[in-house]
């Protein structure tokens, strides 16, 4: 099961990338063939100096001209065509891609569950998912992957010279490889659990901000304060422990590396004695080992920014995969000759009970029974005819804000039916038959622009050019 759903994940993340597709393979051919060629430069340093000890002064610039050549290639031209395609094509571009999917399955979401989600954490989950996908790129594609692919065409050069030195070099690479990958199947549940920490903490500052003038008024703040401390301490004491396990671990894995390095150094040093290799060629062998483990340094400290990155990305996932619980009907039916006849008829509602994607605690099952069972209102029968002025009085609680919230669909009866011009309202186009609803809520929301631009934005498309 644990299997399916990270095939399942890296499946999902591919798909994400699918318009980066191309250009990501061109860069992921050009550090291939770049690395490749990269390491041609220790083997032409050795036979350099190969050249020095035979007194060949002439092999020996020669050699040292070609290394140049390579680096000139590698360094200059190959990194700049690379980098090239990164600022045309990927950067800013993947961000602004995932910036527009995220806002586009926001909007696909009914009214009812943008209410039921808390704002703050469906932002930061949003935020810190996007970001999180993007530098899981970059971070896989600028550090994980380059080291990887140095890793593996090194040893397969060494292997070529001399395959004792690749066989030891090589059983360190996979040992290491296999404890990473054995501790880091253990933090992941870990890390979920400090993720849920931070986000309940993140969420409890932004109610904080949201309602600082509460604290304030009541004269809470020290106590508030306080609170919020002792809260956020607890969130970093968990992290720390929990770090500096990792770190433990880390150092122990980074002596493996040195010890695997010098190993193979030392059976390199051992061949020259045996007569085996020249001088030149260690200088090779030793760059090479050096590369390797250099390189497997490199991604021991990409792993953990990447173990946090895949928490992230997964709560992300969790937010998309909500199914949105009212279908806007597109295809439904325009009412050419609206009147506004309203009725309803024995029309039921009670709140649903949701399993929120952003919450970290699970009601129980009494409460979960308690929800799906109270209605708001029940077996509610009336007509308003077209063109009347009604009002809905009653105590709070009574259900007045409910009916009006069925009435604009914000949510669908439980039972019942609710007509607009004796249309039942799920057949009409929903997009369509809010675009003809004028509203004034209690709490108006308005965006950071011109009173007059707020004051439109309401009215259909083009619609701001009217006065």
């Amino acid at each position: 099961m644990e299997n399916k759903k990270q095939k399942s994940f890296f499946a999902r993340s591919l798909i994400f990338f699918k318009p980066f597709w191309g250009s990501i393979s061109l860069v992921v051919g050009l550090m291939l063939i770049g690395q490749t060629i990269a390491t041609f430069s220790p083997y032409l340093f050795g036979k350099s100096v190969d050249a020095v000890t035979h007194h060949n002064i002439k092999n020996a610039f020669i050699f040292l001209g070609y290394a140049f050549g390579v680096s000139l290639l590698q360094a200059n031209i190959l990194i700049w065509i690379r980098e090239h395609i990164e600022i045309s094509r990927l950067d800013d571009h993947i961000e602004k891609s995932f910036s527009v999917k995220s806002l586009s399955r926001m909007f696909e979401f009914s009214v009812g569950q943008h209410i039921n989600e808390h704002s703050g954490v469906k932002q930061s989950v949003v935020s810190r998912g996007q970001n999180s996908l993007t530098q899981l790129m970059f971070n896989s594609l600028y550090n994980l992957l380059p080291n990887v692919i140095q890793v593996i065409v090194t040893l397969g050069i060494v292997a070529f010279f001399d395959y004792h030195v690749a066989l030891l070099a090589g059983s360190f690479v996979v040992l290491y490889v296999s404890l990473s990958l054995r501790r880091n199947k253990k933090m992941i549940p870990i890390i979920e659990e400090m993720r849920k920490k931070h986000q309940a903490q993140s969420k409890l500052q932004s109610e904080l901000f949201r309602n600082s003038t509460l604290v304030i008024t009541e004269a809470q703040e020290e106590r508030t304060r306080d609170e919020f401390q002792r809260s956020a301490e607890e969130v970093s004491n968990f992290s720390t422990k929990n770090w500096l396990t990792y770190l433990k671990s880390y150092y122990k894995y980074k002596f493996l590396v040195q010890l695997g390095q010098y190993s193979s150094i030392s059976l390199g040093v051992y061949f020259i004695l045996m007569g085996k290799h020249s001088v030149g060629m260690f200088i090779a062998l030793f760059a090479w080992i050096s590369a390797i483990f250099s390189n497997l340094t490199q991604i021991m400290s990409t792993q953990r920014h990447i173990l946090l990155q895949l928490a992230e990305i997964r709560k992300y996932y969790d937010l998309l995969d909500i199914m949105p619980d009212i279908n806007v009907n597109e295809n439904g039916q325009v009412l050419e000759n609206l009147q506004g006849k309203i009725e309803f008829k024995n029309v039921s509602f009670a709140y649903p009970y949701r399993t929120s994607a952003l919450k970290e605690q699970e009601e129980n099952e009494d409460d979960t029974k308690k929800n799906e069972s109270e209605d708001a209102i029940s077996d509610v029968s009336f007509v308003i005819p077209a063109g009347a002025k009604v009002g809905f009085v009653g105590q709070s609680g009574s259900g007045k804000s409910t009916i009006v919230n069925l009435m604009r669909r914000y949510y669908d009866a439980t039972s019942g039916n609710i007509l607009i011009d004796d249309v039942p309202l799920k057949a009409i186009n929903l997009k369509w038959l809010r675009g003809k609803i004028g509203n004034v809520e209690q709490k108006i929301e308005l965006f950071d622009r011109s009173i007059k631009e707020n004051i439109l934005f309401g009215l259909p498309e083009g619609g701001g050019e009217r006065r």
